[in-house]
């Protein structure tokens, strides 16, 4: 199995290498990306992006247990932007490969990268 939905947060780092854990987010519009994001695993992501509130103006994504994010996971993240009413993409914590992959190939996108530790959600826990 590579892909596992919950719906509350999760309990710790995804403990099957290759597994994705997605999980919403409490109090805003978005979903907590865990393990490793590509192809295997983006059909599911891409059901799971499209159940995201249509009229969000933004679109927030915790990812700082996620360890791997191809190009094609990237461009269904991505693509959400793209479409009206074009959510602005606010990226928490985001790998330093997927800041640089966005600038690379989608330098416009409306993206913005929380990399501060006060920028936490509630339903996640301390470090």
């Amino acid at each position: 199995m590579r892909y596992a939905l919950r719906d509350g947060p999760a309990p710790g780092p995804a403990g099957e290498p290759g597994l994705l854990t997605i999980s919403p987010l409490t109090g805003r519009a978005g979903l907590r990306l865990d393990g490793e994001a590509d192809l295997t695993s983006h059909h599911e992501l891409q059901k799971v992006l499209a159940a995201l509130p249509p009229g969000a103006a933004e679109i927030h994504f915790e990812l700082a247990r996620l360890k791997f994010i191809d190009v094609a996971a990237t461009r269904a993240l991505i693509a959400r932007t793209l479409q009206p009413p074009h959510p602005r993409l606010i990226l928490h914590h985001p790998p330093p490969s997927l800041q640089r992959l966005i600038h690379l190939l989608w330098p416009d996108t409306n993206a913005q990268f929380h990399l501060s530790p006060d920028s936490r959600f509630e339903d996640e826990p301390a470090a």
